[in-house]
């Protein structure tokens, strides 16, 4: 993912974290497979908001854990499984110019937009 000041992240698939570097390669913060209150298991997309603000989608989890520009987790968006709105089967993650969050999820054929 490319954040509008230059930055860029990256998933690692094998080791379920991210890396967030400069837009000349330099590493700014890797974001941990584990922090005190979350666990990616399956990350699958990464998106940044207009802030810089990075946005993990992790499908086995059903969740999005949200990072700082800093790299200091914030919180991860998560809904109980037969909730309505729930994403489990999350492929995508994307953010619009208005802030919402925008999830395609095969379950349920068609983008989840949370506000």
């Amino acid at each position: 993912a490319l954040a509008a000041q230059g930055e860029v992240a990256m998933l690692d698939t094998d080791a379920n974290s991210a890396v967030v570097c400069s837009r000349d390669g330099a590493v700014l913060f890797r974001v941990p497979q584990r922090g005190g209150a979350y666990r990616l298991e399956n990350p699958v997309d990464i998106a940044f908001d207009v802030l810089g603000y990075l946005y993990i989608l992790d499908r086995s989890n059903g969740s999005v854990v949200i990072f700082s520009p800093a790299g200091a987790y914030l919180l991860a968006f998560t809904l109980p499984e037969n909730a309505p709105g729930a994403f489990r089967r999350a492929s995508a993650v994307a953010l619009d110019s208005m802030g919402r969050l925008l999830i395609a999820d095969d379950r349920a054929s068609g983008i989840l937009v949370f506000q």
